[in-house]
């Protein structure tokens, strides 16, 4: 695991629930102090130790207590991505938190008012109150009127973050870079898309998540009334283009959470479907490799259904998704999420929480700390066929975070001799005599990558 994905080994979300991932497989928490309904952000140091979390309104120290100065944020309880963390690169002390209003208040707009239905952004010094952290600085706006959606990425430079946010009654994405000097002054604006405006004076649009791929590559966001859109995301410029609107049936509405595999090549969202006699929460996966526009959006599955909602998506360290679940004292669980269709494996009562509720809403990180390593693949050079059980096939010595692959053996006069999808079978030597051989792998990785190794290998008889 990369030091970047330590940083999201902590959650701590809706009523005093949290998990710790530390261990690989999450490890319920009850010791939170934060309670709310919907948006909140957490984050972890290099090594994956709590530092503060926040809920856009309070923020809390590695102990629990409220930081100096940590009350009154701009964020709100019932706004969907109410904040999100983001170290400011090149420090290790300064982190910056983004919050979004709800937009319950967004007619009587007042930028004095807590309720301003704005981005904004507060810094915490972790240097300061014996290394407990103090919010430094706070409510800064950036712009106004934004929806609730918020979401980052590292930069293609590996060091900068995009911090990404969506304009109201508008189709303007804002991406802000956050670099060594601090915060861009002027945003990347994109117009791609529908505009995000309410329905009936209605401002449900402005609720659902929005999400960029653990790769950086695309951006996908949900609209509670008005459906789902996907697009490519420049993670070198900061911009949001080629939109596909992948939700346009009749009987889907009230859309709330959306996610990206950890090969950022499916997405899953959350809906209610207006079917008989059927459980009406679903979660649904898109394939985002095929071809078209059209064919993404013929690739829709539903992979779970639930009768007492589900709302937020959230992408963990260990590969899995979770998903907040309604009136339950479980999290509902993909379990593995780079698995076309119902191979996926959801559970709704995957994650039992110790007596907590997921109650909605889950924490926000940026998404490249949920992209996995490279996959690793070592094969051997020598294996021996002799019949005394040992070594006696040509199979991985190591293999991690390899998805797929695909074994060719060859011959010095270059005629296959074995061609097999299943490196754990690999070559049994067959009735080949002792001799040097050659072989291909092609694999991907469970990020997504595709690789190639090749190399000589001696059979002994």
């Amino acid at each position: 695991m990369s030091s970047d994905q330590k940083r999201a080994n902590y959650w701590y979300f809706s009523q005093y629930a949290g998990l710790d991932f530390n261990a690989g497989s999450p490890v319920a928490l009850t010791d939170g102090a934060l309670a709310t309904r919907d948006g909140c952000s957490t984050i972890a140091d290099q090594e994956g130790k709590l530092l503060f979390y926040t809920d856009g309104v309070t923020v809390w120290n590695r102990l629990h207590q409220p930081m100096p100065n940590g009350t009154d944020l701009w964020g709100s309880y019932s706004s969907t991505q109410s904040a999100l963390i983001v170290p400011k690169p090149g420090s290790s002390s300064l982190y910056y938190i983004f919050t979004t209003d709800s937009q319950a208040d967004y007619p009587n707009y007042r930028p004095e008012l807590h309720n301003c239905a704005c981005l904004a952004y507060s810094i915490v010094d972790l240097s300061k109150a014996d290394g407990l952290g103090e919010v430094v600085e706070k409510n800064t706006i950036l712009y106004a009127p934004t929806t609730e959606k918020i979401a980052a990425t590292l930069h293609a430079n590996g060091r900068d973050v995009w911090v990404v946010s969506h304009q109201w009654n508008s189709d303007a994405f804002f991406a802000y870079l956050v670099t060594q000097d601090g915060i861009s002054e002027q945003p990347v604006i994109s117009r791609a898309g529908v505009v995000h405006q309410g329905r009936q004076e209605a401002n449900g649009n402005a609720r659902g998540q929005m999400k960029l791929s653990p790769n950086g590559s695309r951006l996908a966001l949900v609209m509670e009334e008005s459906g789902s859109e996907v697009f490519d995301f420049d993670n070198s410029a900061g911009t949001v283009s080629r939109a596909i609107s992948i939700l346009d049936n009749a009987l889907l509405f009230a859309y709330s959470g959306v996610e990206f595999s950890p090969n950022s090549q499916l997405l899953y969202f959350t809906a209610v479907i207006s079917e008989v006699d059927q459980p009406p929460y679903l979660i649904m996966q898109l394939d985002l490799a095929a071809r078209t526009a059209e064919a993404i959006k013929q690739s829709r599955v539903i992979v779970g259904r639930y009768v007492r909602g589900i709302d937020d998506l959230q992408l963990g360290p260990d590969g899995k998704i979770y998903a907040a679940t309604y009136l339950s004292d479980s999290l509902g669980v993909v379990e593995h999420p780079n698995r076309p269709g119902p191979s996926c494996n959801y559970r709704n009562d995957g994650l039992y929480l110790l007596g907590r509720s997921p109650n909605g809403g889950l924490p926000n990180f940026i998404s490249s700390y949920l992209l996995p390593p490279d996959p690793v693949l070592e094969m051997p050079n020598v294996f021996t066929p002799n019949g005394d059980g040992y070594n006696p096939r040509f199979v991985p010595i190591r293999r991690q975070r390899v998805e797929s692959a695909s074994l060719t053996i060859c011959n010095r006069w270059g005629q296959t001799l074995c061609r097999t999808d299943d490196l754990e079978k690999g070559w049994d030597g067959g009735e080949s005599p002792a001799g040097v051989y050659y072989w291909l792998v092609r694999y991907r990785g469970s990020n997504g990558r595709l690789a190639t190794q090749k190399g000589t290998l001696t059979l002994l008889r």
